[in-house]
Parts: structure tokens; sequence; C-alpha cells
């Protein structure tokens, strides 16, 4: 079998040319840190689920959905290893953590059809979703396309905080008669986390990173209840009982960041 002389030459650059390359990738194993910015989207699907009051569940037919979505500035910190595993791959393990102030707030409220009441009535009730931190540890698999770029994908395991703030404003409003009133309730969420990326060397110790992750959480329920005695009492009429709204939430969020890295 004979080899044709342009493939000749062109295995005979590679042996040329692979040691050195080797050598240029070596300085990607080791720590790093970096900083980034960018912009998180956070996917609610909002449902209410249910009226209740002191005497349990009523109205459980009750359900109103609603998916919302919101964009807010996001930045974050993050540090990690890489070991270099062959002459173009690498495998690392990475913690990070960020903000953004994401907010998705519902307020009709639905009811069943009813002689008087059919469909979406508009209440004083407001329901307001807020996630703002986050932090994720995830696995980093690269390949480098050259010494100097690096192609990667990552996945992982994450962890937000859902506050779910339900406001009654009285005096006129569906469940929420009498004073104002207002009722935040807190659940951590966890979940799982994916993204790509590509980062570049600027420098032997500075490089320059773009990326986009998804996360999805788990789904939280949560209740917000009025209490007191001038509270109002759907099911009996009265004024002495508590009155609430059950809910649930699931989220999502999809992220794009750009990031200075250091190179320790």
């Amino acid at each position: 079998m004979r080899l044709q002389p342009t493939l000749l030459i062109a295995l005979a650059t590679l042996s040329l040319v692979g040691p050195a390359n080797a050598s240029a990738y070596d300085s990607w194993e080791g720590f790093y840190g970096g900083l980034s910015i960018g912009q998180r989207t956070l996917i609610a699907d909002w449902a209410q689920t249910g009226l209740y009051d002191t005497e349990g569940p009523y109205l459980m037919d009750s359900h109103f959905t609603r998916s919302s979505r919101d964009r807010a500035a996001y930045a974050g910190v993050y540090a990690g290893y890489n070991w270099l595993i062959s002459s173009q791959v690498i495998a690392g393990v990475e913690l990070s953590a960020g903000y953004a102030g994401n907010e998705s707030s519902a307020n009709p409220l639905y009811l069943p059809p009813t002689p008087v009441f059919d469909g979406v009535l508009p209440t004083a009730a407001a329901t307001t979703l807020k996630s703002d931190w986050d932090a994720k540890l995830r696995g980093r698999l690269g390949y480098m396309v050259t010494p100097t770029t690096l192609l990667y994908g990552a996945a992982g395991v994450a962890v937000t905080q859902l506050k779910a703030t339900t406001t009654c404003r009285g005096p006129i409003g569906f469940v929420c008669f009498g004073p104002d009133r207002k009722e935040t309730v807190s659940e951590t969420l966890f979940g799982w986390t994916a993204g790509v990326g590509v980062e570049h060397a600027l420098s032997d110790r500075v490089l320059a990173r773009a990326e986009y992750s998804y996360t999805d959480y788990e789904r939280a329920s949560f209740m917000a209840q009025r209490s007191g005695k001038d509270d109002y009492d759907f099911a009996s009429g009265s004024g002495s009982a508590a009155a609430g709204i059950r809910g649930r939430a699931d989220l999502t969020t999809q992220a794009f960041s750009l990031g200075l890295t250091y190179r320790f």
C-alpha cells in the first residue's frame, strides 16, 4: 500500500507539532477562579390548587395556572480544578454561586362555576414568587481545539431559595376581607443543571469565558393563610376563622454569562 505524498507530509507535520502542543496544553491543569456577569431568565409555572380554612380544604377544584418569564441581570463567582486526562481533554469540578433579582407575580383567583361567579374573578390577593441566589456544583469535561481554546460541557446539582409572598389587601377583596396582611413562605429547592461553554486564554493566567446553562428545580408547595378574629371565612360566612390559598410552583432558569478566569 502506497501513501500519497500529501498524506506523508501531513503525518510528518503532525509528528513534529504534536509534542509541542501537548506541553502547551499542560497549562490548563490546576486551580482557577473567576467572576461572571450576564442575564438569568426565571420561568415559573404557578398554580393555585385550592382554598382552605380552619376546618380544612374547600373549593379544591378552584384551580388557576399561569406561566411567566422574568429576566434579570445575573452576577456570579466560581472556582474549580482541571485535570489533564489526555493531550487535549480535560476533566474538572467547579463550584459557583450567583445572584439575580427574578420575580413572578399572579393575582387572579379562579372560582368554579356558580350561579354568581363563573371564571376568573379579580381579587385583592396577589402572590409573588421570588428566586434570587443560586449555587451549583458541577463536573466539567472539555476538549481543547487549540492550545488556547477550550470547548466544554458541564452538569451537576443546584440549589436556590424560593420566596412565595401572598398579600391580602382589605377591606374589599374576595377571601381578603379585613385589614391588610402579608405572609412570606421560604423554601430551599434542589435541582439539576447542565450547560455548555467556551474558554479562551487571553494570557498565561487570564481566560475569557462564555457560557449557557439550564437549571430545573424540584416542585415547591406553599400556603398563604389569613388568621385572626377579623378575617373572613368564605365557607361559613363568619369572621372568626382563618382563610387562605394553597399553591405550588415549578421553577426553571436559563442563564447566559460572560466571565474572566484567573489560573493559579
